[in-house]
């Protein structure tokens, strides 16, 4: 497209905050400006969730039972 009808990454900003995450996500493997765009909304909210203790302890049972065999 030439520059002159190119449409600014800040109007398809907008565009994109009003889809639903599902759709952000088929638009992020679409073309390489929208991936761009649409990974500012898709990684805006990140909430990391640690291992519990008693996960840690069964995974460590697991790794053990796996050197020792």
């Amino acid at each position: 497209m030439p520059s002159r009808e190119r449409i600014p990454n800040e109007i398809w900003l907008e565009i994109f905050r009003s889809l639903p995450r599902q759709n952000l996500t088929c638009i992020h493997s679409i073309h390489r400006q929208f991936a761009a765009i649409s990974r500012q909304l898709l990684f805006a909210h990140f909430t990391f969730h640690p291992f519990e203790e008693e996960d840690v302890e069964c995974m460590r049972d697991g790794f053990e039972a796996f050197w020792h065999d």
